[in-house]
């Protein structure tokens, strides 16, 4: 079952150090982690404001989203959280490249 993003903009938790977004895969609510390495890959700084974060996650949810699809289409069981890092990024870039 595909997923399907939900709510307007990632959400930022400081003590966790990642970028959180919701998504539906049919009734179950799964919830996806952009990981500070795939934070990093798309140019965060470990400098960055929170509102610098939650911008810089935003112009790249796109690839963020893609590269959570392509890791729960994958998953070998149901996965109820997508954690993205820097390798999911640069594999869901690579395959959408090939294409």
């Amino acid at each position: 079952m595909p997923l399907q993003f939900i709510g307007d903009a990632g959400v930022y938790f400081p003590d966790r150090d990642v970028v959180k977004v919701n998504a539906l895969a049919g009734d179950a609510l799964v919830e996806c982690i952009t990981t500070r390495s795939a934070l990093e890959a798309i140019g965060c700084l470990p400098s960055d404001s929170a509102h610098q974060i939650v911008a810089k996650f935003e112009a790249h949810r796109l690839d963020c989203e893609l590269a959570a699809m392509v890791k729960y289409r994958r998953a070998t069981r149901k996965l109820l959280t997508v954690e993205i890092t820097a390798a999911d990024l640069v594999a869901a870039a690579n395959r959408e490249h090939a294409a």
